[in-house]
């Protein structure tokens, strides 16, 4: 991705510029919803529709379409809770956040323990906990705000399975504890749909390879989404997309990914903002999310 010799200012300046033309111009996508719940609301506005459909990525944020968990909180009422109690320093009232988030993504559920260590199995989950516990969580997920700032040059090593983790669990709950809205939630949807819109862009500019500050990675879709089949994978003949990695260094290059993402993003809005009315990172993360579902076809007609 962005960092050190990888970074192309070339690249990123086209690419971020291609993007934010696909912000208000013509990108135009669909494919076949599934029966997941997250589908109530665009069944709903469409008159039912079971094909969803965008004409660009405006469009596609004006469709967003997830499970309404009024139990757990809306994104806006988990970000106040969230900021609000790393503000004041209060672990328990951020541990409570974090597992709302995680419900409210439908990421990191299980309330399972182990039998011999009374921990959740979960790692985030335990994590959470864990920092929780030691009165350390606000002061993590600060550190790990700081780090994933766009801007931010230190490197990334604090994060890993043993320090910082970062997942799709975890990238929502930086999202939300970031008050400069500059950290997008970067999970296997988002990095679908940035790959499938990186294709595009090279195939269009002629480019016979991934250039390594493109190479978004992107995670098979969970149980809960409805489809078994690879929809999240971006790669055609000519570009083939990495997926997520796992093990030791897993969070450390999802890290990377994040940090490297957020300032293409930044890159993009601030060229929209030009000539559009002011439009958030969350539009844009939004579109991203609803794009990302199924990115198997080429771009519709």
């Amino acid at each position: 991705m962005m960092g050190g010799s990888h970074f192309d200012a070339k690249v990123a300046e086209e690419f971020s510029s291609y993007l934010a033309t696909c912000w208000n111009g013509q990108f135009k996508h669909q494919y076949p919803i599934s029966n997941h719940p997250a589908w109530r609301k665009w069944r709903k506005s469409s008159a039912g529709r079971e094909l969803w459909s965008c004409n660009n990525l405006r469009d596609a944020s004006e469709k967003y379409s997830w499970v309404d968990n009024t139990d757990s909180g809306t994104p806006k009422t988990l970000q106040d809770a969230l900021q609000r109690a790393l503000s004041s320093g209060d672990d328990k009232a951020a541990k409570t956040t974090c597992f709302d988030i995680f419900k409210w993504g439908q990421v990191s559920r299980s309330e399972k323990r182990d039998d011999a260590t009374g921990k959740y199995k979960d790692k985030c989950r335990n994590w959470v906990e864990t920092m929780s516990s030691k009165g350390e969580l606000c002061k993590q997920i600060y550190r790990a705000v700081n780090l994933l700032q766009p801007e931010c040059t230190e490197a990334l090593s604090e994060f890993s399975s043993a320090g910082l983790l970062m997942n799709s669990s975890m990238t929502k709950v930086y999202a939300f504890a970031d008050t400069q809205k500059k950290i997008a939630i970067y999970d296997s949807r988002v990095g679908a749909a940035l790959g499938f819109i990186t294709r595009n862009f090279l195939t269009n500019n002629g480019y016979d390879e991934i250039p390594p500050q493109l190479r978004f990675m992107w995670g098979d879709a969970s149980s809960i989404s409805g489809r078994k089949a690879r929809t999240r994978d971006p790669s055609n003949a000519v570009y083939k997309f990495p997926k997520f990695p796992y093990g030791l260094k897993a969070d450390f290059v999802k890290a990377n990914l994040s940090r490297d993402t957020n300032v293409l993003l930044q890159m993009a809005l601030s060229r929209i903002n030009q000539s559009f009315p002011l439009v958030t990172l969350e539009e844009i993360e939004r579109s991203l999310f609803m794009i990302g579902f199924d990115v198997r076809g080429n771009l519709a007609g």
